[in-house]
């Protein structure tokens, strides 16, 4: 692992600068901090011998995009909510949502806006979350304020709370945390969309949360078995757990979306630019925990400034010009210049 964070950007960014030589040393570079079982993925992907999962951020924002595939986000949000009603109007930008330490652990999120007013959410969860639960409910607080917010043209006396629209967030966990995985049923669904007092009163709420063990589902596609009983849904949460499982890439024969999104992925994956953006957004998440071990005893901008002059050091050895290297890592040449030769007056010593 490495000691050093580096940013997603800064990675993708010398991907795509650097050619041949260059693009070999610092690939080399960067595999070298990274666990065995990553480089391997890495390079087998890179070379086509393999696809890229279908939970990476770059992946899945193409594959379900709301504005290009309404009919993929909406055929998954109607199966895992059961409501056959829901209609994909656009996309929807959540910028304000909090971020925390925890939202490291989201691969990614597809944000959108329903027709019928609402904004969903749905989003993969790459490892277990203790707070699962509390952080769901901080989030689609988050949104529904989103929505109890005046738009541009829109009078203050129009809102109320009667009109107010509703929101969906859709939790996919790749790995359930131990309140899920212990729970005694074989459904791996779980629809929180009502309230109930004890003494049975009951509402509607305006958020409704769905969360889906996703690794239960692949578990029980393996063995031949659905707790849901649906068939279609459950492959494509399998294809979400694992695109290159044989018995997932079987059963999509025939299924004219399911062999869609496998030509889709295989033609982005061959694209420059989304590699860069993938082997970037694997290598960080990767280096996660090393950085945020690093983040707590020094702080993050130390961590970033040292992760840079760590790559940059190692670049310049192997002959990379100082104006690429300074360039991709947004630094200026003289910052470069001047870290060789502080790395120089220190081995002379």
């Amino acid at each position: 692992m490495n000691q050093f964070w580096l940013s997603q950007k800064t990675i993708a960014n010398l991907f795509l600068e650097m050619e041949g030589y260059d693009r070999e040393v610092l690939l080399k570079f960067l595999l070298e901090k990274m666990e065995q079982r990553d480089r391997e993925e890495v390079l087998d992907v890179l070379e086509g011998r393999r696809l890229p999962s279908l939970s990476a951020d770059i992946i899945a924002k193409k594959v379900f995009a709301p504005d290009e595939h309404p009919e993929r986000l909406q055929k998954m949000l109607r199966d895992l909510t059961g409501d056959d009603g829901i209609v994909v109007g656009d996309s929807f930008r959540n910028e304000g949502y909090i971020q925390s330490e925890s939202s490291k652990k989201v691969i990614f999120d597809i944000p959108a806006r329903l027709l019928d007013g609402r904004i969903s959410d749905l989003e993969v969860q790459a490892a277990a979350q203790e707070f699962i639960f509390e952080r769901a409910d901080i989030y689609s607080a988050e949104l529904l304020m989103m929505q109890y917010s005046v738009e541009e043209g829109q009078k203050k006396s129009e809102l109320d709370y009667g009109n107010v629209c509703g929101t969906l967030v859709i939790v996919l966990m790749k790995e359930s945390p131990d309140l899920f995985e212990s729970f005694p049923s074989e459904r791996y669904i779980h629809r929180f969309c009502r309230r109930q007092a004890d003494s049975g009163l009951s509402y509607q709420p305006l958020s409704h949360i769905i969360y889906v063990q996703v690794d239960k589902c692949f578990a029980q596609f393996r063995e031949g078995t659905d707790g849901e009983n649906n068939k279609e849904l459950q492959l494509l949460l399998s294809m979400i757990a694992d695109i290159n499982d044989e018995k997932v890439r079987w059963q999509s024969k025939g299924n004219k979306m399911m062999e869609d999104i496998y030509e889709e992925v295989f033609r982005i994956s061959q694209d420059r630019e989304v590699q860069a953006m993938w082997f970037a957004e694997k290598y960080v998440d990767a280096d996660w925990n090393a950085a945020k071990e690093y983040q707590r005893r020094k702080g993050m901008k130390e961590g970033v400034k040292e992760g840079k002059k760590e790559m940059a050091l190692e670049l310049l050895k192997n002959g990379v010009s100082p104006d690429i290297i300074a360039a991709s890592a947004e630094v200026s040449v003289e910052t470069v210049e001047q870290w060789a030769q502080q790395s120089k007056n220190f081995a002379e010593k």
